[in-house]
């Protein structure tokens, strides 16, 4: 058996997830993983033994990630802001404001309500080595903001967003 071509092990520490409705995020991303996916089972029916299972449908994860909450907590207003709008739940004036504000000319088409984000992976000199693609996404939940004053060290606020998505793909660079 023959020796691996590359005995470097992949860093935790070796990423960049851009979100391109909100680029400001990546500077305080604390966690982020790749999703998990499932193969699921389809069952086929035999005159002779009990069903056969095949290769199902394929079903991706949520994406998810943490980042550091700024003190004017512009970074989660930011998405507080976009779910709001998404779920219109005061009118519908809120929904179409979100398809046609473009805070980022040139990162999403107006009328875009879900924004693409890309995870990039480095290797051991800081390089990109991969790059995860996850195409229309919106976030479905945010983490509660937990204030805690009885700790005896600062801990800064973090929260963790979960996002839906249509498509997820990668490419090695």
């Amino acid at each position: 058996m023959g020796q691996p071509g590359n005995t470097n092990f992949l860093s935790q520490f070796g990423y960049h997830l851009v979100i391109m409705r909100l680029p400001e995020i990546e500077y305080f991303l604390q966690r982020c993983s790749i999703p998990g996916l499932n193969l699921g089972a389809a069952n086929r029916s035999t005159p002779f033994a009990s069903p056969v299972p095949y290769p199902g449908d394929l079903l991706f994860n949520d994406l998810s990630f943490s980042f550091k909450v700024d003190e004017n907590m512009d970074d989660y207003f930011s998405i507080f802001d976009w779910m709001i709008r998404l779920g219109f739940p005061e009118n519908f004036a809120q929904y179409k404001e979100l398809a046609t504000r473009n805070r980022f000319p040139g990162n999403f088409e107006e009328g875009e309500v879900t924004s693409d984000i890309s995870l990039l992976l480095l290797d051991n000199k800081q390089n990109p080595k991969f790059k995860f693609n996850f195409m229309s996404c919106w976030p479905t939940s945010m983490s509660d903001l937990i204030f805690n004053s009885t700790d005896t060290t600062v801990n800064y606020i973090t929260a963790e967003v979960v996002f839906k998505y249509t498509l997820f793909t990668f490419e090695r660079l």
